[in-house]
């Protein structure tokens, strides 16, 4: 048992929260995968920050692993992406789900 001191709650985690400005997905796809006709599925957890921005991003489930999808949506998510600063707060944390996909 704690010494009466109570356990700091957490944030829930905002699950799908929208980007409201475009990443530029095709540029970070992994060159590996690219070649070996491979998509990926990635899921992270990001915190929000002033502005909307997102920092501190950890996957959470990466499908297949090893050709760097999880690292390169961190990266993407971490310069590109933003949600909207009205609905979630700076410290909140969001899971975002990503596809990708080979465009032709």
């Amino acid at each position: 048992m704690l010494s009466g001191v109570a356990a700091a709650a957490e944030p829930p985690v905002v699950p799908n929260a929208r980007l409201t400005e475009p990443v530029p997905w095709l540029r970070y796809f992994p060159a590996e995968a690219r070649r070996a006709q491979v998509e990926g599925r990635v899921q992270v957890d990001c915190t929000v920050v002033e502005g909307g921005r997102l920092r501190d991003c950890t996957v959470v489930s990466e499908t297949p692993e090893g050709y760097g999808f999880g690292e390169n949506t961190i990266k993407a998510l971490e310069l590109h992406g933003r949600v909207n600063p009205d609905s979630l707060k700076p410290g909140q944390r969001v899971r975002q789900p990503i596809l990708w996909r080979i465009e032709e």
